[in-house]
């Protein structure tokens, strides 16, 4: 994001799904499901009150738990990288090159390559 892009409010599904990926499973390692505290902080999570998508986010939530929802992610980045939809489980993902067709996760279920 540049710096004179100014932030826009998050919609209410957008602070859904920063909450779910925070509290879910596997969710972030560093909040307290039952009490929504962060722990090396000991006071309530911030990422589960977010307002504005240019807001500070947490270190851990940014490179561990954000990148488990590209839509989301590319919210909070500003980059409008290519998502890809996969083809077995309709997931939208972040294509590492062009050639990926499918998620990492069905990554292994694709078809076999042909040999010729």
């Amino acid at each position: 994001m540049n710096d004179d892009d100014c932030g826009r409010d998050l919609t209410r599904v957008e602070k859904a799904a920063v909450r779910n990926l925070i509290l879910k499973n596997p969710g972030c390692a560093n909040c307290d499901r039952q009490t929504s505290e962060c722990l090396p902080r000991e006071c309530k999570c911030p990422m589960l009150d977010l307002q504005i998508n240019t807001a500070a986010l947490c270190t851990y939530f940014r490179t561990a738990v954000l990148p488990e929802n590209p839509e989301l992610e590319t919210v909070f980045t500003g980059t409008t990288g290519s998502l890809k939809t996969c083809p077995i489980c309709k997931r939208r993902f972040q294509s590492v090159n062009n050639r990926q067709i499918y998620c990492p996760v069905c990554r292994d279920k694709g078809p076999c390559p042909k040999v010729r």
